[in-house]
């Protein structure tokens, strides 16, 4: 089996034109993004992504990882962590490329049998019934009916996260989150994604915080083999703010809908560290 070395890295701001078409493009499939680029502004990832990204590196709160190609210095994926409550010096230092620790991935596809083998794996230690289940109808009430569909599935999730960053981590908590991870379509289901996250897990096992993330629909298997578990989920019936039918075969529901989509707010706490380490 023919194997690809690759290591985790400094983003830098050359790297973020191409981490920004890498997030546009492996949200292409994502119902709720779509759903909300029916809209009359769109929502173009890339071009919202060449801005904020810059905005990651700037800040003293943030660490921008990648995740390269040792052979062909391909971006495979990249992730952005941040750091709450953390004083200045405690933010772990981003990865020294003269240290840095080689991961392994195959060229070959993940079989589908392998692939519910993974998806069985992740949901061994998750309930089946989530502690709390959020339906998008009760966040919604109250919302302006002058506001296009689009707009209004985004005032929704916008309005569960300022909701939700409020719960999870109030003034005085130190913890880390994940900002955003995103593995290039073409490398997806080979490990680059785990050894992303692991990178953020072993810096809060180290500082003894927890780390928590807001889960797209498709994504939180990955973060449940990482240690994570759902707290809380945000259902959305996609076709209340959808403006046309799914463009194609694989946004499509039940009865060629949308069908619903699943927000997951999960959290890992940090390991025990082993005696003798602190």
């Amino acid at each position: 089996m023919s194997q690809v070395n690759f290591t985790i890295q400094a983003a830098t701001l050359e790297d973020v034109p191409v981490m920004a078409k890498m997030w546009a493009d492996a949200f292409k499939l994502d119902g709720n993004t779509q759903v909300k680029a029916q809209g009359g502004d769109g929502y173009d990832l890339e071009e919202i992504g060449n801005s904020e990204f810059k905005n990651y590196l700037a800040s003293p709160k943030c660490r921008l990882i990648k995740a390269v190609n040792d052979t062909t210095g391909e971006t495979m994926g990249w992730c952005c962590w941040g750091f709450r409550g953390f004083n200045e010096g405690e933010v772990p230092a981003l990865p020294n490329p003269n240290n840095i620790e080689r991961q392994q991935t195959s060229l070959e596809d993940v079989t589908e049998v392998q692939w519910k083998d993974e998806k069985a794996r992740a949901t061994d230690n998750v309930k089946d019934e989530e502690p709390v289940s959020i339906v998008g109808e009760e966040i919604s009430k109250g919302e302006p009916e002058e506001l296009e569909p689009a707009k209004r599935l985004a005032k929704l999730t916008n309005d569960d996260m300022a909701r939700m960053m409020e719960i999870l981590m109030p003034e005085g908590t130190k913890c880390m989150f994940i900002v955003s991870l995103t593995v290039s379509p073409v490398w997806q289901s080979r490990g680059v994604g785990s050894a992303l996250l692991r990178w953020g897990t072993e810096n809060a096992d180290k500082a003894g915080v927890f780390a928590w993330v807001h889960s797209s629909d498709s994504a939180w298997r990955t973060y449940a083999r990482g240690g994570f578990e759902v707290i809380t989920t945000l259902d959305i019936d996609l076709d209340e703010y959808a403006t046309g039918p799914p463009p194609s075969k694989e946004l499509e529901g039940a009865e060629g809908k949308w069908g619903h989509y699943v927000f997951r707010w999960m959290k890992r706490l940090p390991l025990a560290a082993a005696p003798g380490t602190q």
